[in-house]
């Protein structure tokens, strides 16, 4: 369904007075939203006669995420060997190398597999109703990084001019001073970038070294949105708040790797503004959606100071303002894009629903008016016809895909053959290329992957991997004796260990039926989180 349509539900707006519409009509005008309003009232006049759609479900905004290295999720969940004290560390531990950083390097340097990563992550953020993106990029080639202007929009590439897009690599060199940095915060609207990762005072000197030498300026901006902030004081963000800076917060990651995350309570009373993002699939959760129930189950734990809209908040309105993004998308209003997340269920609390929602109560994902996700009779109802066919735990799904939006090519890459291949080539040491007659699974033919690049150059391009270490791709600055934490040189001092065979980190929770148990075997998870999320699966 394009063009003028409308649907009916209840309606959580998330806007600044918290609207909600027990029984509220949407009205879409192409790619924006016409008018939001309680379904008994009168139609806008260019609706008048048109019947809504009414599928059983919560219409919620489209949810936004600020922090995912989308590329490393084809892998699986790293078995986390020992509890890091900081970043450096666990990128310069040669499990890491063997499981992760290695096998990512060589899927990374294959042009063939590029097309099935960027179809098996985009895939993977609709089935977590995620329409708004970070973190993939590619390098060498600035033409390259059309192949993802495809359905889900991504903030360092936005397909729309009006939506300032944001800053997220900031190399090691370009930081090396603190005049340098200040200048890239104050050139760019949204600047994310890894901060203070780890809960040790090497991590801290990340942030404590953006303070100019016996002065009270520091190289701080609006514009900084800091990842992880883990080591991070009241103090700090005391510091943070004050020249206007925010957060994006990854607890899941956080505990797996450091044993625990930010202090997000004291962030909170600060006033530090806070938006959620699931990192990656080797230390995080399969999707936003995911990351929004660690994030529940770590406040009922620990009574953190967070009602359920404002943890929805971050992964929606809160991104969107530190985009600068808020009035286009983050919330359901008049004039904003038409970027929905449908649940089933009208029943409940509003805000509690979504944390109870697994991806097979996923009704149907719209990004910018066109339904590109979602159950198979929701999506025939809002007139797709068509589409790839996928089963989510008990639910049968479909994907609508927008070739017109996609990289010359990418229109015969179904999700079914982006998994084949990279399984394929996963299982294969040490290319971690698909070994040739892979084409074959479950007993049938895939579609044959293939790229059409006929305006691009063979120049050597690859994916952008900022987690393999020693790569000078490090997403953080290091200033003054910063520049010793850099893992190259303590990566050199340890042996490589054998590579092996790696499964394809799977899409879903709901369709996996191990998650629970990996999880449980993590050692540096806190007593009682995994049972927190069960209960909300």
């Amino acid at each position: 369904m394009t063009g003028r349509y409308a649907l009916t539900g209840r309606v959580v707006t998330m806007d600044a007075a918290s609207t909600v519409h027990t029984r509220g009509t949407v009205y879409v005008d192409g790619s924006r939203i016409a008018a939001v309003q309680d379904a008994a009232a009168a139609p806008p006049q260019q609706f008048a006669g048109l019947a809504p759609v009414e599928l059983g479900v919560t219409i919620y905004p489209g949810l936004v995420e600020l922090h995912n290295h989308l590329s490393y999720d084809t892998l699986p969940l790293w078995q986390v060997p020992e509890r890091y004290a900081n970043r450096g560390l666990w990128q310069a531990d040669p499990r890491y190398e063997q499981l992760v950083s290695r096998p990512m390097g060589a899927v990374g340097k294959a042009k063939t597999l590029i097309p099935a990563v960027v179809r098996y992550v985009e895939s993977k953020c609709l089935m977590g109703g995620v329409t708004t993106t970070q973190g993939v990029r590619l390098i060498s080639d600035a033409g390259i990084v059309a192949y993802y202007r495809g359905t889900v929009r991504v903030v360092e590439s936005p397909r729309d001019h009006t939506l300032p897009a944001a800053a997220s690599r900031v190399a090691d060199v370009a930081a090396a001073d603190r005049d340098a940095f200040l200048k890239t915060l104050q050139g760019n609207a949204c600047v994310i970038l890894h901060l203070a990762e780890g809960r040790d005072a090497t991590a801290r000197k990340h942030f404590t070294d953006l303070q100019y030498p016996g002065s009270t300026r520091w190289a701080l901006a609006p514009s900084l949105a800091g990842i992880h902030c883990a080591a991070l004081t009241e103090a700090d963000f005391t510091v943070m708040h004050a020249h206007g800076a925010s957060m994006v917060w990854s607890p899941l990651s956080n505990l797996l790797l450091y044993g625990d995350t930010a202090d997000v309570a004291a962030a909170h009373r600060q006033g530090v503004l806070i938006a959620l993002g699931s990192d990656w699939s080797p230390s995080g959760s399969r999707s936003l959606l995911g990351e929004l129930k660690v994030a529940h189950a770590l406040t009922d734990m620990r009574g953190l100071p967070f009602s359920e809209r404002d943890l929805l908040a971050m992964a929606t309105c809160n991104p969107a303002a530190m985009l600068h993004w808020n009035k286009a998308v983050g919330s359901i209003a008049a004039g904003m894009r038409a970027d929905l997340l449908l649940v089933d269920g009208v029943g409940g609390d509003p805000y509690n629903a979504i944390f109870r929602a697994t991806e097979t109560a996923v009704a149907a994902v719209i990004v910018d008016g066109v339904p590109h996700y979602g159950h198979q009779a929701a999506m025939s109802t809002l007139g797709v016809a068509g589409g790839e066919e996928v089963t989510v735990g008990a639910a049968q799904q479909l994907f609508s895909f927008l070739p017109s939006a996609e990289h010359p090519g990418m229109e015969r890459v179904s999700f079914a053959s982006a998994k084949a291949q990279l399984q394929a080539g996963l299982a294969n040491p040490p290319t971690y290329l698909p070994p040739a007659g892979a084409g074959l699974h479950a007993g049938r033919e895939l579609p044959e992957l293939r790229v059409a690049r006929p305006h691009l150059p063979e120049t050597g391009w690859t994916l952008e991997l900022d987690e393999l270490g020693g790569t000078g791709e490090a997403m953080r600055p290091l200033i003054g004796a910063g520049r010793e934490l850099a893992p190259s040189g303590l990566m050199a001092v340890q042996p490589p260990l054998p590579l092996v065979a790696l499964q394809l980190g799977e899409a879903t929770v709901a369709g996996d039926a191990t998650w629970f148990d990996a999880l449980a075997a993590e050692p540096n998870l806190p007593a009682g989180l995994v049972a927190g999320l069960q209960a909300l699966a």
